[in-house]
């Protein structure tokens, strides 16, 4: 699935959705606010949300497994993150955080595998 370069998106929301066979990307939207996938469990492949200048709600608090890497960069004004739980992290091949509004991501769980 991919969103990007769209000068029109305020808020991507997937609530049912609970699988996606490839990769998610989300890039370079420059008045995306929220990012909700409140049921999605599996990435196949790659989760990149990067260069989402307004970005500042990402939400996948299910997700259980990265079939590669999850990147969250330059989204400058993401404050809120919540991926996976404490107890049922998600698992991935890598994790890349970085250069996001906020210095610390409590809610954020990962794994490398």
């Amino acid at each position: 699935m991919y969103v990007g370069f769209n000068d029109g998106i305020e808020k991507i929301a997937f609530p049912k959705l609970k699988e996606i066979e490839g990769a998610l990307v989300v890039e370079a939207n420059p008045k995306l606010k929220e990012i909700a996938f409140p049921a999605l469990v599996k990435v196949a492949k790659y989760v990149h949300i990067h260069d989402n200048r307004c970005l500042e709600k990402l939400e996948m608090p299910k997700l259980a497994r990265v079939g590669a890497e999850l990147s969250v960069v330059d989204n400058t004004a993401l404050v809120h993150v919540a991926v996976a739980t404490r107890t049922q992290p998600a698992s991935t091949t890598a994790v890349e955080v970085k250069n996001n509004a906020t210095a610390t991501y409590a809610n954020l769980f990962a794994r490398s595998a």
